[in-house]
């Protein structure tokens, strides 16, 4: 299933510019956020992926309420374990357009869902060949017969969007971790590959270093 909101529409203003993905219930699946563009009639929209693997829309009511939505960056901003979101908002085509918040303003949406699913949360620290905040690297988690894969970025797209380089993982209802790897970005691609991982505690994992550093979730 596709994220095309209105099939008819095919005119300069049905396009979106910014987006990102993240588990925003920590179920173990990846949802869609996209802050679509500042032009009139835009805004953001939150979809869920369902265990079938297709997409549903967020009610803004359940959601993200943000008219003319361009720029984002999802982070755990609040430390409690789960991704936040920050949206920018575009003024450049308002022209007086009442929907329209008054300046070029940042708006925070503090996440409230994903404190009821379990997780894992890892920082990586790249060490000889590699970049000191590992981005480039690639992190595998297998948890409950199911393998997630995400990787460190450095900023894309419009503007630059860089989101944290902390990686949330949502278990879902996985209380254990069968192994984490880690693929470093440095030239020969060298993987560690870490045992019996603690869920729900965030981890600091140092190139080289045989065992992570633990620190306490909310």
């Amino acid at each position: 299933m596709g994220l095309v909101r209105d099939f008819k529409r095919i005119d300069w203003n049905a396009g979106d510019m910014t987006g990102a993905f993240l588990d925003f219930d920590l179920d173990g699946r990846l949802d869609i956020l996209i802050g679509s563009s500042d032009y009139p009639g835009t805004r953001a929209f939150l979809f869920h992926q369902k265990t079938d693997g297709t997409f549903e829309e967020v009610a803004i009511t359940d959601g993200i309420d943000h008219p003319r939505s361009h720029g984002v960056a999802v982070a755990d901003f609040d430390g409690d374990g789960d991704v936040d979101v920050a949206l920018g908002h575009g003024t450049a085509r308002c022209s007086g357009d009442p929907s329209c918040h008054p300046t070029a303003e940042v708006h925070m949406f503090r996440n409230e869902i994903g404190q009821g699913s379990n997780r894992l949360q890892i920082r990586l620290a790249g060490g000889p060949g590699s970049n000191r905040s590992a981005i480039g690297a690639r992190v595998r988690v297998t948890a409950g017969g199911v393998t997630q894969t995400q990787e460190v970025g450095g900023g894309y797209g419009h503007f630059g969007i860089q989101h944290d380089l902390m990686l949330t993982f949502g278990l879902g209802a996985s209380c254990d971790i069968d192994k984490v790897e880690v693929r470093w970005p440095d030239g020969a691609l060298t993987t560690q590959t870490f045992a019996n991982v603690r869920a729900n505690y965030r981890i600091l994992v140092t190139q080289g270093v045989a065992d992570p550093e633990y620190q306490p979730l909310p």
